[in-house]
């Protein structure tokens, strides 16, 4: 799915490029330029999410410069697009001095750039909740436009990579054993083992379930380093469900089932 997309964006960035300097109908006088000096215009940059100790609303944060080369003043604004979103993500960002909040794609401020010089009033902002939030690649575009010529523009596409969300990793045979669900696909009992070693009496450990959305379905602590559990799903809908065991503010175990009644 996520290759589908960004294999479909790419092809677009493509057609498009190739309209604009083939006609020569239209000047590009915008250049996005990454912290480094590299000219990311047209890019997809990818910020990854580097786990700490620190757990509960998480924010991963983009900057990017952006270049007035031509030689007048430019007015600019700012146009956001989601590719990708669930209910426990927030894409804010700010821009031209003042900071917008998730719900808005279209920025009420402008930016006003003299000829030659650089602004650096823009940043991406993209908050989750550790405890909900479902690992993926959360795909956000930014197109910054000449507000007295749209066509006039630079765009960038950030893929905000939250896979390494709370360090979940592979399940460690040394601490913690979760098993695969079975059956699988399940229709009306989900089933599984788990195994936990000089975890239970240190630290408080739960299983939880999530749906493909993030709303957790089923939480429940465990209280003995050995067992299995067993859970009705006869009135869930079919689809692709999560579950991993936490342990503190840690996801120590990681997997998923399908649903299929």
């Amino acid at each position: 799915m996520d290759l589908l997309i960004l294999g479909n964006i790419k092809f677009l960035k493509i057609v498009s490029l190739l309209l604009i300097f083939s006609t020569g109908l239209y000047a590009q006088n915008l250049v996005l330029i990454d912290m480094n000096e590299n000219i990311v215009t047209a890019d997809t940059i990818e910020v990854v999410f580097h786990p700490g100790p620190d757990h509960g609303w998480t924010e991963l944060k983009f900057e990017v410069l952006l270049k007035n080369i031509s030689i007048d003043t430019i007015e600019v604004g700012l146009k956001k697009n989601e590719f990708t979103k669930t209910f426990d993500e927030y894409h804010s960002f700010c821009f031209g001095g003042n900071c917008v909040d998730s719900s808005t794609h279209i920025s009420p401020y402008h930016a006003i750039i003299p000829p030659g010089k650089t602004d650096s009033s823009f940043s991406g902002h993209f908050r989750f909740d550790d405890l909900l939030h479902v690992p993926n690649n959360c795909l956000v575009s930014y197109t910054f436009y000449n507000i007295n010529n749209p066509s006039d523009s630079a765009f960038v596409y950030v893929n905000y990579n939250t896979l390494n969300q709370l360090g979940i990793h592979d399940n460690d045979s040394s601490n913690i054993f979760l098993s695969d669900a079975w059956p699988n696909p399940v229709n009306e009992m989900l089933i599984f083992n788990y195994r936990l070693i000089n975890t239970v009496s240190k630290l408080p450990t739960y299983m939880i379930l999530l749906n493909a959305s993030g709303k957790c379905l089923h939480k429940q602590i465990l209280t003995q380093n050995i067992g299995s559990i067993s859970i009705n799903t006869i009135d869930w809908k079919a689809g692709i469900y999560y579950y991993f065991i936490l342990c503190g503010n840690v996801i120590s175990a990681y997997k998923k089932c399908l649903i299929m009644h």
